[in-house]
């Protein structure tokens, strides 16, 4: 979710991812020491979107029929408020085409035309190597307040450059759409090839926050009224950060985060899961992955929490990543299910530097290689004796393989002064079967005195996977 009502500057730039036995092996392997990366390497960090007014929260696909031709999003603020970037790539991420999603102020006209900021990224190509683009848009209400938050989809059949909107749910009366995220069917053998599916928060006031889910059959072009999918909440707690993903026979995957209050007044997180076995038609019950300690970071005013990072390897397994402060300090864990989510593996660490010495690792995206490689990347403090400067790592496994050693993706540390209240909820990647490709909002570029809110989007390959 974009943040809300910060300073930004104004300036304004042309628009430039037997089976207990099974599951028991791999949570043992998962736990033996890191494996050797030696044939992995880290490209040059490159700026995906640079102007010089922030970009944060990015999201990235690419495409399944070109893998040069992969496609970014990110909250993008150089129209003076914030907006659906959208960066397109046809040589493998080094350079990048930038432009806002038709609607913003002054700009195309859409069906986003009238609405003052949108963001909240979320792409997904389909097999057909058409990029969907998912979002929110909002009204400014004063004091700080929004409101009229409603759920749009775009579309781009040419990789990117150009892009029609279609609305999927509207906000207004009492109703406010956040924080969705995006999926298409790309399996070959499923009966629901190139449907799309949108899962998100569904804020009706009375302290409900059900995380529902809207399918299109028809490539974008119309979305099913938004169905119900998580059940009941703890009294007094909210559903949140939901994702959506795709089994390779058409199973459809919604995971997301319960947060409440314990008895003694300690939070608490659950993470959830649901399954859809008629292409979004219906939902069997929820299904718990795990409990949660919540992270808690040091020296970090800016927003931040634990939600779940979700992908579905060809074998139908199901890997889901989230920043968990069981051992004292924030780690990145993962767990798996080989049943379709009805029972979990014990989780493990994927961060590899010492246990329990206070050095914070946080926001992880995970994605999944068309080959089954599972790529994790998050945010790390751990070049910064001070455990407050942030920087990118990365880990990669396999079933029935050993966790990576971890490999620093970023060559220069971000300061989070640049601005100090918002590093986006959510960072972003994708994985083609030889290379992965993380994306971040980093801060080399701004400056803390004054301060300047310049974050930008970059990426970096990461070669010789397989």
């Amino acid at each position: 979710m974009l943040e809300r009502g910060e300073p930004v500057s104004v300036r304004f730039r042309p628009i430039r991812i037997v089976q207990m036995i099974a599951a028991i092996v791999f949570a043992a392997v998962l736990l033996a020491p890191h494996a050797a990366t030696a044939a992995v390497r880290v490209g040059a960090n490159l700026a995906v979107a640079d102007d010089p007014d922030t970009q944060n929260e990015p999201s990235i696909s690419v495409n399944p029929r070109n893998e040069r031709n992969l496609v970014a999003g990110a909250n993008d603020y150089r129209s003076g408020d914030a907006w659906a970037g959208v960066y397109a790539s046809v040589d493998g991420g080094r350079s990048w085409f930038e432009q806002l999603i038709p609607g913003y102020p002054g700009g195309p006209a859409s069906v986003l035309t009238g609405f003052e900021a949108a963001g909240d990224p979320s792409i997904a190509f389909d097999a057909d190597g058409i990029a969907h683009y998912a979002g929110i848009a909002f009204n400014r209400a004063g004091f700080g307040s929004v409101s009229d938050g409603s759920i749009w989809a775009a579309r781009s059949s040419d990789g990117g450059f150009t892009w029609t909107v279609t609305m999927v749910a509207r906000g207004g009366k009492g109703i406010f759409h956040d924080h969705e995220q995006i999926a298409a069917d790309r399996g070959s053998g499923s009966p629901f090839r190139n449907h799309l599916y949108i899962s998100w928060t569904m804020f009706v006031g009375f302290g409900r926050t059900p995380i529902v889910l809207s399918r299109s059959t028809d490539g974008g072009q119309t979305w099913s009224a938004p169905l119900e999918v998580s059940g009941t909440v703890t009294p007094g707690g909210f559903f949140q950060d939901s994702l959506v993903a795709v089994g390779p026979d058409g199973s459809v995957y919604a995971a997301w985060d319960e947060t409440f209050t314990q008895s003694g007044g300690a939070t608490a997180m659950r993470l959830w899961i649901a399954r859809s076995i008629d292409g979004g038609a219906t939902f069997g019950p929820p299904r718990l992955i795990q409990n949660v300690v919540p992270e808690r970071l040091h020296n970090a005013p800016y927003r931040h929490g634990t939600y779940p990072a979700l992908g579905v390897a060809p074998s139908g397994r199901i890997f889901v990543a989230w920043a968990d402060n069981r051992n004292g300090d924030a780690d990145i864990l993962l767990t798996t299910s080989v049943d379709s989510g009805t029972t979990w593996t014990s989780p493990v660490r994927v961060n590899d530097d010492p246990l329990g010495t206070g050095t914070d690792q946080f926001f992880p995206w995970l994605s999944v290689s068309p080959s089954g490689r599972v790529d994790v990347m998050w945010y790390d403090k751990r070049p910064d004796p001070n455990n407050y400067l942030l920087d990118v790592f990365f880990a990669f496994t396999r079933e029935g393989a050993a966790i990576s050693a971890n490999l620093r993706v970023t060559d220069a540390s971000s300061d989070p002064a640049v601005w100090p209240a918002f590093l986006g909820d959510y960072n972003g990647m994708v994985s083609t079967d030889r290379t992965a490709y993380p994306v971040w909002a980093d801060m080399r570029n701004g400056q803390t005195s004054p301060r300047d809110f310049n974050q930008d989007i970059f990426t970096a390959a990461v070669t010789g996977l397989s």
